[in-house]
């Protein structure tokens, strides 16, 4: 191939001679050869809206050209080619970059250079790119966080009717600080060690008279719920969703702080929920809604609710896409399909 050759020339020949003599070049033939160190591949990453957007650019290479420079990194030969036939040899710090992109490429293709993910992905972008990118202070902020929940500084919170054990008050900790960068997430842990309290805490953190939150719970532990926020945040209104359509329909219309309700009705009762102020959705026992493929899963992604998160004991009982299909709900495209 012509182009090895002229890798051949550039990178072993015209050293030799330059060695033993001046060498002069014509311009065509300079021009056909590209110091890679002057390409000065550049992995900028910012946080905004949830998403992380990583930026790739190169000195010289506008910003239509650079998917075509990252595509020809996935080519095993070494050298890029530019749109003017300019040659590039791929030095150490160029594959580098390219193998820690290539770990990103897996989950979406970059556009004029920019690819988008969740924020909440965070540590695995940090990880993957290491000391090759540029983090903005946003992202510096969202994966100190997530590394160091306990560090985080809740503000506002108002009390319950408990004495909360330190793992209790670490747990609300963590349900604020995944809400602060508007992410949900699993409260995983044994039966009896006080996940609905947890949940309650934070829910009485955000009350809010213009949105009512909805928590969806087995029908057998309806009026549990409805009893143990009355005991820990009397302050709340809340009211258990059940009865027949036309009941059920009429509880829905009446204002509420929070709203208890079954897996079965809830999605029998989507249409209205998916028009209500919603604030908070919280999946208790969220292992019912583990079939990703369910009527109840598939309802629930129609609503539009501030934040979602579960309470299970067992995420997964069997295999990962049970999992999978409960952080559909809780973080819609954080797992890839």
């Amino acid at each position: 191939m012509i182009q090895m050759c002229y890798i051949a020339f550039f990178v072993q020949e015209l050293p030799n001679l330059r060695q033993n003599g001046t060498v002069t070049l014509d311009d065509d033939l300079a021009a056909l050869w590209q110091d890679s160190q002057t390409l000065a591949p550049k992995v900028a990453v910012k946080a905004a809206d949830g998403l992380l957007a990583i930026n790739f650019s190169m000195n010289g290479v506008s910003a239509s050209q650079v998917d075509a420079m990252l595509a020809q990194l996935d080519v095993d030969r070494p050298y890029l080619q530019r749109a003017d036939g300019a040659l590039i040899p791929i030095d150490d710090q160029l594959r580098r970059v390219s193998q820690a992109l290539a770990k990103l490429r897996d989950q979406a293709k970059f556009s004029q250079g920019q690819l988008q993910v969740p924020a909440a992905q965070a540590l695995a972008v940090r990880s993957a790119l290491g000391q090759d990118a540029e983090f903005d202070a946003k992202f510096d902020a969202i994966a100190n966080d997530l590394a160091h929940p306990e560090q985080f500084k809740v503000f506002g919170q108002r009390p319950v009717n408990a004495d909360m054990r330190p793992y209790q008050q670490r747990g609300v900790q963590w349900l604020e600080m995944l809400n602060s960068h508007g992410f949900g997430g699993i409260l995983a842990d044994e039966m009896g060690l006080g996940k609905t309290l947890q949940m309650i805490s934070f829910l009485n953190n955000h009350q809010d008279t213009t949105h009512t939150s909805l928590v969806v719970a087995p029908a057998s532990l309806l009026y549990n719920w409805k009893a143990e926020c009355e005991k820990f945040a009397p302050d709340l209104h809340v009211v258990v969703v059940d009865g027949n359509k036309t009941e059920r329909k009429a509880t829905i219309a009446a204002p509420a702080d929070i709203w208890i309700t079954s897996y079965n009705s809830v999605r029998n009762d989507i249409a209205q929920y998916a028009n209500a102020s919603l604030g908070y959705l919280v999946l208790d026992e969220a292992q019912f809604v583990k079939n990703g493929a369910s009527k109840t899963n598939q309802a629930l992604r129609k609503l539009h609710p501030i934040n979602t998160f579960a309470l299970s004991g067992t995420p997964i009982e069997n295999r990962t896409d049970e999992i999978w299909a409960i952080f559909a709900l809780v973080m819609p495209g954080f797992c890839q399909d």
